[in-house]
């Protein structure tokens, strides 16, 4: 079996640094987790088995790519050409433990759950030994591009403005200018989903305005201006 990959990374090369992590931290602290001795003695030579089959695959993906070369000069080289040596054939010292099928279900059935079950387990220790994810990561705020629709209201110089792909922005900035001046002025700020701007008008007529917003988080821009996009106030 492959332990969930929602905390179990995914390369041979990743998955042997985080057993390396592992191994360390049970040996640290493993024991006032649930742990026994044979646990430990077992995660340290799954560990060395690990480290093992980690180096080893480098070894010979490094001889394969040497044998690669070797094979194409031999083969397509000109005739004349100096041969190239032969590559040394890997020999990878072997680990003196007698290998121990399971070693990703131990973990992940046996040693993980049994850790999470101690009464003195708490998530910082979960991360520590890398038995939880990290979450998601968060978005890049240059991609983030709010979209916005309005509303308009039949009377009363009013619309309606909701907001979506807010990503992390804790609030929102609307402005509005009248359709052909450059004239922004800043209607509100607004922390949930969406937001009622009355907008003065003396005129008594419909105004068509251009709208649009800038996300903030913690007091300061956050992401991409939104479109901007026209609506109509009625009076």
């Amino acid at each position: 079996m492959i332990p969930s990959k929602t905390w179990f990374p995914q390369s041979l090369q990743e998955r042997a640094a985080w057993y390396e992590n592992f191994n360390f931290q049970a040996q640290s602290t493993g024991a006032s987790l649930g742990l026994t001795v044979d646990d430990l003695t077992q995660i340290n030579e799954d560990n060395m088995m690990m480290q093992f089959l980690a180096s080893t695959a480098v070894t010979f993906e490094t001889f394969n790519e040497s044998f690669t070369l070797f094979r194409n000069l031999v083969t397509t080289g000109d005739i004349g050409d100096t041969p190239p040596p032969f590559p040394a054939f890997p020999s990878p010292g072997i680990p003196l433990i007698s290998p121990v099928v399971g070693i990703f279900e131990r973990v992940s059935e046996v040693y993980r759950p049994r850790i999470m079950a101690s009464a003195a387990y708490t998530d910082e220790q979960g991360a520590l030994y890398g038995l939880i994810g990290a979450g998601p990561e968060p978005p890049d705020p240059a991609t983030v591009e709010p979209t916005l629709k309005t509303f308009p209201a039949a009377t009363g110089n009013m619309f309606s403005a909701v907001v979506t792909g807010r990503a992390q922005a804790d609030q929102w900035v609307i402005s509005y200018a009248e359709v052909g001046t450059t004239n922004w002025i800043v209607a509100g700020t607004f922390t949930g989903k969406s937001g009622d701007i009355t907008v003065p008008n003396t005129t008594g007529k419909p105004i068509q305005l251009q709208v649009r917003i800038q996300l903030r988080k913690g007091n300061a821009n956050y992401g991409q201006p939104s479109a901007i996009i026209l609506t109509t106030v009625n009076p």
